[in-house]
């Protein structure tokens, strides 16, 4: 039976494997919304934390290399998104 962590981790990857062909640098809102096929609508403010920390932990797995932060405005909400790119 496979744990969380690894259910999150082949969706993250499935996500990837898409955005790979669109974006050199993605954003931990991007792979949400292409886990979850809908936009990225937060309910206030936040930075994505628990992704963007999962992603950091599986980050030479995923071939991910950390950029920076970017704000993003949503909803009137302010977000910090984590800005990745392919290595």
């Amino acid at each position: 039976m496979k744990n969380l962590d690894e259910i999150l981790l082949e969706e993250v990857k499935r996500a990837l494997t898409e955005l790979y062909n669109d974006y050199s640098e993605i954003t931990t809102i991007g792979i949400i919304e292409k886990i979850t096929g809908s936009p990225y609508t937060p309910s206030y403010s936040t930075n994505n934390i628990g992704l963007t920390s999962f992603i950091s932990n599986y980050e030479n797995e995923l071939g991910l290399e950390f950029l920076n932060y970017e704000s993003s405005y949503c909803n009137e909400y302010n977000s910090q998104t984590a800005v990745w790119r392919f290595k």
